[in-house]
């Protein structure tokens, strides 16, 4: 495993890591997403990160990979800042979010 490939690897753990502890003080709360779901969405977050700023494409390029990782993040934050909704209609229907 060559350098590149462990700080890769230790990426990946420490977001998966960040996700499961997020997600165990979810699990202590009675919460439905626990452990398990933000463990993988944080992976899956961090390999979305780390696959677009080791393209050789954007190596040349530090203005360009800066728009790259920003758009990550954008798109990152657009999901959140949609799923977080829907996940509080369907945890708890009332009439306040029922049409």
């Amino acid at each position: 495993m060559s350098i590149d490939d462990l700080e890769v690897t230790l990426r990946l753990l420490a977001a998966v890591a960040a996700g499961a502890v997020f997600g165990i003080n979810r699990d202590l709360r009675g919460k439905p997403t626990g452990v398990r779901t933000l463990g993988l969405v944080a992976l899956g977050a961090a390999l979305v990160t780390v696959a677009t700023t080791t393209m050789p494409e954007f190596s040349h390029s530090p203005d360009a990979l800066s728009r790259v990782v920003q758009g990550t993040i954008q798109g990152i934050m657009a999901g959140i800042g949609f799923w977080v909704p829907v996940s509080f209609s369907i945890a708890r229907p009332t009439r306040r979010f029922m049409a």
